[in-house]
Order: C-alpha cells, then sequence, then structure tokens
C-alpha cells in the first residue's frame, strides 16, 4: 500500500484561500507583514485540519538559524581577482560554521525574494546598497553590514559613488608613482559599464591623490577589450602625452591586464619602460611577474579582509553593533618589482 501523501503548504494555501506565501508567514510567526487576524485564523485551521507541520529544514531558513550569511555581489565580470576574495571569504565564514551563499544584482530572483527565500542571518555587501535593496534587507529585519572595502552599506540616491577601496587603491598607485618622483601621470582605464563600479572609483582615487600632492590633473583613456586595437589607441596616446614641455612620465593602469597593454603599446613606442615610461598596475596576477619587465602592482590581501569581515558578522550576532570597517589600506599592499623608476631626465 502506499504511504499516504504528506501534505505541503501548497494545500493549506488552497483550504485556505491564501498564497503559500502567507502560508509561510503566518506558520513561521514573522513579523515582516502584518495580516488580518482572520486570514490568520484561516491559516491556521487549515494546516490543523491536514495536520500539516513545515519542513525542519525550511523552518529553520524561515527562522534564520540555518547559518546561512548573504554577500551581495554586483553584476560585474568574476576575474581572478574576485575570486581569490570569493574563495578567502567562503573558508572565512564555513570557519564559523556558516555557509555563504552569494546573490547578484540583475540576475534571477530578487533581493528581495530571496531574502524571503533564504531569511539569513545577516546579510554582507561588498559596495553600497542602491535605496531599494537596503529597504528590502531592512524590511526583512535582517542586519546589514558593509565589508571593510566597501566603506558604506548603502548608497544615496543618484550615481553610485565609488567605494572607499576603490578610492584607496587608485590613491595608492599615484602615491607610490610620485614617491619615485613622478609629476605627471596619465590614467588607463575600461569602458565596460559592468566595470564602472571599480573603473571610477579607481580613477577617483587617482584624481583626489594628485590634487592632495599638488600634482597635475592626470588625462584618462578609457580601453575596450585589452586587445590589440588596445595597444595601438595606447601608443597613439603615449605618442601625445610624453611630447611637450610638461611629458606624461608614468601609467596608472586599472589593472594588470590592461599594464601589459601599456608595455606593449610603450614598446610599439620606442619607449623603454621604466627608463622613459614607468608602468604601474592593480591586481597582481601571476603573469605580471612574467612581463618583460616584471610589473609593478598593488595587491589585495584578501585573508586580512576575510577576517576582519567575519568579527564583523560575530558581533552582529552576538547583538552588538558592527564594527567600523578598518582602514582599508590594511589590505592593498604594494608589490616592487621592475616597472617603475624615476622619471627620465630631460
Amino acid at each position: 500500500m502506499d504511504r499516504p501523501r504528506r501534505p505541503t503548504s501548497a494545500d493549506v494555501a488552497a483550504r485556505a484561500g491564501v498564497s503559500r506565501s502567507t502560508v509561510s508567514y503566518v506558520l513561521s510567526g514573522s513579523t515582516q507583514h502584518s495580516f488580518p487576524q482572520a486570514t490568520r485564523d484561516r491559516v491556521l485551521l487549515a494546516a490543523s485540519e491536514l495536520g500539516y507541520t513545515p519542513h525542519a529544514a525550511a523552518r529553520a531558513l524561515r527562522r534564520g538559524t540555518s547559518g546561512v550569511v548573504l554577500l551581495v555581489l554586483a553584476d560585474v565580470p568574476i576575474g581572478a581577482n574576485l575570486g581569490s576574495m570569493l574563495a578567502e571569504m567562503t573558508a572565512a565564514v564555513a570557519a564559523t560554521g556558516r555557509s555563504l551563499v552569494t546573490w547578484t544584482g540583475g540576475v534571477g530572483p530578487t533581493l528581495r525574494e530571496t531574502l524571503a527565500h533564504l531569511d539569513p542571518l545577516v546579510v554582507l555587501t561588498m559596495a553600497p546598497l542602491v535605496p531599494a535593496e537596503a529597504d528590502a534587507v531592512g524590511n526583512a529585519g535582517i542586519p546589514l553590514v558593509a565589508m571593510p572595502y566597501a566603506g558604506s552599506a548603502t548608497q544615496a540616491v543618484g550615481p553610485v559613488a565609488p567605494s572607499r577601496g576603490e578610492l584607496q587603491v587608485g590613491a595608492l598607485q599615484l602615491q607610490h608613482l610620485a614617491a619615485h618622483g613622478h609629476r605627471r601621470v596619465a590614467v588607463l582605464t575600461v569602458a565596460e559599464p559592468r566595470l564602472a563600479l571599480f573603473a571610477h572609483g579607481r580613477v577617483e582615487g587617482v584624481r583626489r591623490a594628485a590634487l592632495d600632492l599638488g600634482l597635475d590633473q592626470p588625462p584618462v583613456l578609457a580601453l575596450g577589450d585589452p586587445d590589440d586595437a588596445a595597444v595601438e589607441a595606447v601608443a597613439q596616446a603615449l605618442t601625445g602625452w610624453v611630447r611637450g614641455p610638461a611629458p606624461v612620465t608614468a601609467l596608472c593602469c586599472y589593472n594588470d591586464l590592461y599594464a601589459a597593454v601599456a608595455l606593449a603599446a610603450a614598446a610599439r613606442c620606442g619607449l623603454r619602460v621604466p627608463q622613459d615610461l614607468s608602468v604601474a598596475g592593480i591586481d597582481d596576477d601571476a603573469m605580471g611577474r612574467f612581463l618583460d619587465p616584471p610589473l609593478t602592482t598593488i595587491r589585495f590581501d584578501f585573508r586580512d579582509t576575510a577576517r576582519a569581515v567575519v568579527e564583523q558578522v560575530a558581533a552582529v550576532l552576538e547583538g552588538a553593533p558592527p564594527p567600523p570597517p578598518g582602514p582599508s589600506s590594511q589590505v592593498l599592499r604594494v608589490v616592487e618589482r621592475a616597472s617603475v623608476g624615476p622619471p627620465p631626465v630631460r
């Protein structure tokens, strides 16, 4: 004889004449939504008549006891840099007996739907949330924590402001070049819209650091894919930048891949690196050490970042306010190789 089918929340919803989400909220005792008492009574009666008991795992998820930590990601390409950060974050959260789950804006279910489904212990964000996303987290009553690199957890209405970390990595590039004596620096950035979250902050960081140091504002060249067309575009720009009474003597590049484009363009122009032109990258990509010359770059210390995030999450789960993010300079390191030197004597 077949075993009788176990009643589901859909059965309760049909019997009570309500939606499955209403059944979920009423039976979990959630205060996220307010329902008329008559609606609550119908749901409770239907569940009792059907002998319905919520599944233990689902009940745990609704009550936030599943150990889920939700990380909100921007819709950006996941390269080696971001992949390394996610790996360190996953390991650090797992060491506390919890699971890291990611949600990407603009892809799949909305953040509000994801929160209703998972009911995570805490929401982490690596970039400020837009108002609608911040409202979804706030209305769900879930703690929101900004990663140390992000700065603020929420974003005011208007264009997305650069994160504190991106500002600082751009500033560190410029400061390192200035420490070698460079006074006139140019910036190579990217035109890819999905990378604007990072690119804008890095360029702005260079600009602000130049202003603080009393240097000229840098010319900026936005590039498409890192291909031969990009090499030619940089070569043409260099032809103009290195001439005149105030020639450019160094480049701040969006990342190591675009720094490699810069090295190829310099060679095409007959410029020696670093004797005629210094080049600095970002990411400490493994290929950078094999370029000619080996690339000076900025490295992110993701292990320190992950450790700081776990400390923030622990504070929140213990009922304390999250500690303020530490200085993001603690997770940035200059890796000195051979592509940066003093400016040429003219």
